[in-house]
């Protein structure tokens, strides 16, 4: 198989908007190191373009789907230390095209403007074959202190699946990681 090659003039540099459809919310549970309870569940549906280098954005301040304000109050929490928290909202990303149609293929999604609180925010991002928490996280974000922060995911296709290749600001945890983040704090 060959990589999708393009020249930079040929990339699409348009940022395309998606419009969050909400898909309730996942379940309250505990895991071994960190609880969940009220975290939203929304999925992301890519337009069916096959641009090398599509660049989409998410506008966490604006409204679902179905015209209601995203939520982001639910909560991520570590089970030790300090049991520090932080809100959440969480991420299925559909994107329909298959991997194999082109791999190199790679695109970007922003999420934009989170909605401010007195307490740190992620967004986390579900696995699509069903997992109940999150698989990867954002690194927390005091808003009070970072109106203007964009988070960012790059995905890549190796031909079989799409892998995160890239992220911003910083590097996006596994919820371990998050949860033993959030018990130092």
């Amino acid at each position: 198989m060959s990589s999708v090659q393009t020249k930079y003039a040929q990339h699409n540099h348009n940022l395309v908007k998606i419009v969050p459809d909400s898909l309730g919310v996942l379940p309250s549970d505990s895991y071994p190191y960190f609880e969940l309870s009220n975290v939203a569940l929304y999925s992301l549906r890519l337009p069916n373009v096959q641009n090398a280098s599509s660049t989409y954005y998410v506008d966490l301040g604006a409204n679902d789907a179905a015209g209601n304000a995203l939520m982001s109050n639910g909560l991520f929490t570590s089970t030790g230390g300090s049991h520090g928290s932080t809100a959440m909202t969480t991420f299925s990303i559909d994107v329909p095209f298959s991997p194999a149609y082109g791999p190199g293929l790679e695109f970007t999604i922003f999420f934009k403007n989170p909605q401010f609180s007195e307490q740190l925010y992620s967004i986390g991002l579900v696995n699509t074959d069903g997992a109940p928490f999150p698989e990867i996280v954002s690194p927390p974000v005091p808003l009070l202190t970072a109106p203007n922060i964009s988070l960012s995911l790059t995905f890549k296709s190796d031909g079989t699946k799409y892998n995160v290749v890239s992220s911003g600001p910083a590097g996006w945890l596994g919820v371990v990681a998050l949860s033993s983040f959030l018990s130092i704090a």
